[in-house]
């Protein structure tokens, strides 16, 4: 699932001009790679994937969408602000590492940490004893 549509990669991730040449199923597998993405560091607090989120996690996928996209056409980052591009899609990956860290939290989102590790499921088989035994 997505945390953003073909609208907010226009919007957020890249003109629409850039777009051009680029089709809609492409774009829409970028979205869901970079959702992927974001997952993967989200997964670290939050159940996943998220039910609502706000615009800030929806930019983070776009910017990821973008480098994933551009990457896929050569993305030469000494040419043509390609340097930009490298930046802000480290700067989603950094926002997403401290959303994972609890640094920030996701607006809109999913504020209920996954079970951890040591998570003991409902339906864990209990112990007992019938007394002390003296040793």
């Amino acid at each position: 699932m997505a945390y953003a549509t073909l609208t907010d990669l226009a919007r957020f991730g890249l003109p629409s001009t850039a777009l051009t040449g680029v089709s809609s199923a492409a774009q829409t597998d970028a979205l869901e790679a970079a959702s992927d993405v974001a997952d993967s560091y989200l997964r670290a607090r939050l159940a996943v994937p998220l039910t609502s989120w706000g615009t800030d996690l929806t930019l983070q996928v776009c910017v990821l969408a973008a480098e994933i996209i551009l990457s896929t056409r050569g993305l030469d980052p000494s040419r043509a602000n390609g340097d930009v591009i490298l930046t802000r899609a480290d700067r989603a990956r950094a926002w997403l590492k401290l959303v994972a860290e609890g640094k920030v939290s996701v607006t809109g989102g999913v504020t209920t940490p996954a079970p951890g590790v040591y998570a003991r499921a409902a339906t864990a088989p209990t112990t007992r004893s019938n007394g002390e035994r003296g040793w």
